[in-house]
């Protein structure tokens, strides 16, 4: 039992992210409008709610949108998917990473060769910061409109190269399980 206990503890700690990885990148992706540019009474004037958020008069918003000739609607991720990223994040954070250091330490000791694997890693890792360049062109690039999901293109190329992240990842992983000095 002891001498797979590091093994238990990341299977368990994987089991985990692979759950709450999903749920933030598949299921909980949804945006909802934010603001639709209606004037409220409490506002006064159109746009006050986003203006009010982003720290930007509301005049200059709706000049941007007019110039842009953009969709009237100021979308927002919904608060799942808010949530659902946090408790991702948190995974990984708390969990996932101190019990793979746990595992690499108890089962390498020699940190030389976990160096494969860590390279592994950062190479997933730099996929993930480009993914997320492309997330963040349009965080709420994925709608369900009229009983359909619409998606935009930079929020496609985010979901692909996040994808990637997540194959060198569980590639990465499965070869440093299996790997025994």
């Amino acid at each position: 039992m002891h001498q797979h206990l590091a093994d238990y503890i990341a299977a368990i700690a994987l089991l985990c992210v692979a759950v709450s990885s999903p749920l933030c990148d598949a299921f909980c992706v949804d945006s909802c409008i934010y603001d639709d540019g209606r004037v409220l009474e409490a506002d006064g004037m159109p746009y006050a709610r986003t203006g009010a958020c982003i720290g930007k008069v509301p005049e200059w918003i709706s000049r941007n949108i007019q110039e842009t000739e953009a969709s009237p609607e100021i979308l927002a991720n919904d608060q799942w998917n808010n949530l659902s990223r946090l408790i991702d994040r948190a995974t990984c954070v708390f969990i996932v990473l101190p019990s793979i250091v746990f595992f690499a330490v108890r089962q390498r000791p020699q940190m030389l060769s976990n160096l494969p694997f860590v390279g592994g890693f950062f190479v997933a890792w730099g996929i993930c910061f480009v993914d997320q360049k492309y997330r963040y062109v349009d965080p709420c690039g994925t709608r369900f409109v009229n009983g359909k999901w619409l998606t935009e293109r930079s929020y496609e190329i985010h979901q692909r190269l996040h994808e990637v992240w997540h194959y060198i990842l569980i590639v990465t992983l499965t070869c440093s399980a299996l790997y025994r000095p």
